[in-house]
């Protein structure tokens, strides 16, 4: 059985940190993660990666005290 994750990345850029979703469903956590890291370019960093399957995603983003990071997409 496969497992599905969603990729949450925090980067830092002009001295703020901004998240984003990635807009789709990765298979394989670890290789996509050192995809990312090798593939960030000055002047973004990279700050936290965190993958979540769809349920967690889910859960996280009906819990409010979870934070703004897990706030409707739409």
């Amino acid at each position: 059985m496969f497992t599905y994750f969603f990729i949450t990345i925090w980067f830092e850029y002009d001295n703020k940190i901004h998240q984003k979703v990635l807009p789709k469903l990765y298979d394989n956590c670890e290789k996509t993660v050192m995809k990312i890291y090798e593939e960030t370019k000055p002047p973004f960093k990279i700050k936290a990666i965190r993958c979540d399957t769809p349920k967690e995603f889910r859960e996280k983003r009906k819990d409010k005290e979870y934070g703004h990071a897990y706030k409707s997409i739409r």
